[in-house]
């Protein structure tokens, strides 16, 4: 609304009737109903700003005016605190009219509040914009454009302040008072804990005066905000002050570096969500209706279980996408019970045999790009060649013939010796997975190849698979105690290779994911990779037990195992240490 001083404030409003005209079409676009109601007494005026609107119950105009009406009438031109005051007195007229909760009512008070900023913003800019010229003496004018900016800014509040409280009164044991002796026949006594509650702020206006009623057991209570000295707060010893005693346990810190974390706690394992990642399977929609299709069918066979799903509605793609990513039912778990994502796994082969891969492909296809520009460079000397010299060359061809059949009994004979001792070689990626359990999942493998072919009799593998997997745990879990439960033998494992291997085939023959059983799978499981173990903070040190002498303080040092007051024979006649 107001220009930006430049330069000395020049293009800023020089008085207060300059600003009028904006403000008050501003005020018409807002609210026209407001500015043009005629609720205001005439000549009502007063200069405490806190008593306008106790003011105006007491009067009784026959004669009443508007907002827009005083405008025209020049009354606001010198005077921003009765703009204001008759923006509050007509806005409280018309608030008290309306019930609580309404849309007018909110309308109103929306006017009142936004109009006294808009106001303050204006003023302020034009209080501002005379301070700078530091040299000129303020006039009668300015000064009362300051001192009315200073008493709406005192006086001008969002809310009422009100909130309801209610006064919670629970009972619980007093244990305090208890005997150190337990004595059944006499009941613990029960002690009242009274504990106040509250809401945040109503919204209600700030100019309705209408008293707020609430049901019982609930009351009214003022909200008082508390202004703290904060030249005090700066301070290094009230940040962080000095104490000679051990604060108690339930007391936070008043360090300042009680947050900091030192850089090799970063490295410490931490949950972490799993991801899936690949791609979704979708039936495809070619799949019958039907699994145990005949022989001579050229429909694929498909699982029993995709018989009672929709299939079509599954959306299917036959695809698995480079790698044959695949989308798991569950997370992986390795030998030691943690839960192993693809991804860790994808990171370990990348670190440990990717980047040797990478390095040899590299330097054999340097190793090629460099023989092919050899060949091109002898060709290019073939074709260049002028004619006389290929008389020459016909005259040597026997002796290049010998010489090329003696090079090849060579280097066949190298061949030999070299195949001879390069036989002897492992490779590096099959010895790192080489495990031994692998080889009876195969066998295993090998001799149900003929239940695999037919998806009914695999479904019946796998479920018998499965229930033998669960009868060898309960066995294992029998077995074991509560808190120490005993880790599977190498049957269980290989029972539950073989069942892995099982559902992997199924999924891959018969296009097989989590969309087409039927039911949702959740992507987010909580995996805890670490635990630590600790105890939870006691009671705090200030506290003392009735009838066991005087209060326990965090300077009183105790053997640990032992009740504060207790005292063995040894320690008769000891010095009590403070």
């Amino acid at each position: 609304m107001t220009k930006d001083y430049v330069n000395g404030g020049s293009g800023i409003h020089k008085d207060f009737s300059q600003i009028l005209p904006d403000l008050f079409t501003v005020y018409q676009y807002t609210n026209n109903d407001v500015i043009t109601e005629e609720v205001l007494p005439k000549n009502f005026h007063e200069p405490n700003p806190a008593n306008i609107i106790s003011s105006l119950e007491g009067n009784d105009a026959k004669e009443l005016t508007s907002l827009s009406q005083q405008y025209q009438d020049g009354k606001y031109n010198t005077s921003p605190y009765k703009l204001f005051h008759d923006i509050k007195a007509i806005s409280s007229i018309l608030l008290n009219k309306e019930s609580e909760k309404s849309e007018k009512y909110k309308e109103i008070d929306f006017f009142y509040k936004f109009s006294t900023e808009l106001l303050l913003r204006e003023v302020g800019t034009l209080v501002q914009s005379t301070s700078i010229k530091s040299n000129d003496i303020d006039n009668e004018l300015e000064s009362q454009i300051e001192d009315d900016f200073n008493k709406i800014l005192t006086t001008y509040t969002l809310t009422n302040g009100e909130i309801i409280t209610y006064i919670s009164k629970t009972e619980e044991e007093d244990y305090q008072s208890r005997s150190s002796i337990y004595n059944p026949h006499h009941p613990p006594p029960v002690k009242q804990k009274i504990q106040p509650l509250f809401s945040s702020v109503i919204s209600k206006s700030s100019l309705d005066t209408t008293p707020t009623l609430v049901p019982e057991p609930f009351s009214v209570t003022k909200v008082v905000p508390t202004i703290k000295d904060s030249s005090s707060n700066n301070l290094l010893e009230n940040t962080s002050p000095s104490s000679a005693t051990i604060p108690p346990p339930l007391e936070g810190p008043a360090n300042i570096l009680h947050d900091f974390f030192h850089p090799t706690w970063y490295t410490v394992a931490m949950p972490n969500w799993l991801t899936y990642k690949a791609l979704t399977l979708r039936p495809s929609p070619s799949l019958p209706q039907y699994a145990d299709l005949p022989i001579a069918s050229n429909e694929p066979p498909t699982l029993n279980l995709l018989r009672s799903h929709d299939i079509d509605k599954g959306g299917a793609s036959s695809s698995w996408g480079q790698g044959h990513n695949y989308q798991s039912f569950a997370p992986s778990k390795d030998n030691k019970g943690a839960v192993v994502s693809d991804r860790l796994k994808a990171n370990i082969w990348l670190q440990h045999i990717g980047f040797a891969e990478i390095e040899k492909l590299k330097k054999s296809f340097l190793r090629d790009g460099d023989e092919m520009d050899e060949d091109t460079e002898v060709e290019e000397l073939e074709v260049t060649q002028p004619e006389g010299s290929r008389e020459v060359e016909n005259g040597r061809e026997e002796e290049l013939k010998l010489e090329e059949t003696t090079n090849e009994e060579d280097v066949e004979i190298k061949d030999e010796n070299e195949s001879e001792k390069d036989s002897p070689v492992l490779s590096l990626t099959n010895l790192l997975k080489w495990d031994p359990l692998e080889m009876k999942s195969l066998k295993f493998l090998k001799t149900h190849r003929q239940e695999l072919l037919q998806p009914s009799k695999l479904q019946r593998l796998i479920s018998s698979s499965l229930l033998k997997l669960n009868k060898l745990r309960q066995e294992r879990y029998f077995k074991s105690d509560a808190g120490n439960i005993l880790p599977p033998n190498d049957e269980e494992k290989q029972l539950y290779r073989c069942v892995q291997q099982l559902i992997l085939l199924a999924m891959k023959l018969y296009n097989v994911g989590p969309n087409g059983l039927g039911f949702k799978v959740s992507n987010k499981i909580p995996t805890l990779t670490s635990e630590y173990n600790g105890t939870l903070p006691g009671m705090p040190a200030s506290r003392s037990l009735a009838g066991l002498g005087p209060p326990l303080t965090a300077n009183h040092l105790t053997r640990p195992g032992r009740l504060p007051s207790l005292r063995s024979s040894g320690t008769r006649g000891r010095r009590r240490l403070h």
